[in-house]
């Protein structure tokens, strides 16, 4: 399974996926600027569940139902950089094989994972 982080997301966080040896690259070291828009396209054409922070991914999917391989949107307030990591590794970890073709919502507090339809 391969992910794509978007720009959005801190390098830090994408440096500690990929040294616990998940297939993810980041926009930054890809295209950085694209739009959102060219971010999910990439996404979906290399099968990729995309990494986020922007809420306006969500809206990509649901609203305007454009194809996806999945979004991971991490909605964290005030938490420390290490927690962050944790967090986020400790759902990759548990749910990856649910992450596919859902639109998943990481906190600090939960996490939910809702399938989504690409038709």
């Amino acid at each position: 399974m391969n992910f794509l982080a978007d720009e959005s997301v801190d390098y830090n966080i994408f440096k500690a996926l990929k040294l616990k040896g998940y297939e993810i690259e980041h926009v930054l070291d890809l295209f950085p600027g694209v739009s959102d828009v060219q971010v999910v396209s990439y996404a979906f054409k290399n099968k990729s569940i995309i990494l986020t922070e922007d809420k306006d991914f969500g809206e990509l999917i649901i609203r305007f139902k454009m194809d996806i391989t999945g979004v991971i949107l991490m909605r964290f307030v005030n938490t420390p950089f290490d927690d962050k990591s944790k967090i986020v590794l400790n759902a990759f970890e548990k749910f990856r094989a649910e992450m596919h073709n859902s639109l998943t919502v990481i906190s600090d507090k939960k996490i939910r994972i809702k399938k989504i339809s690409n038709s």
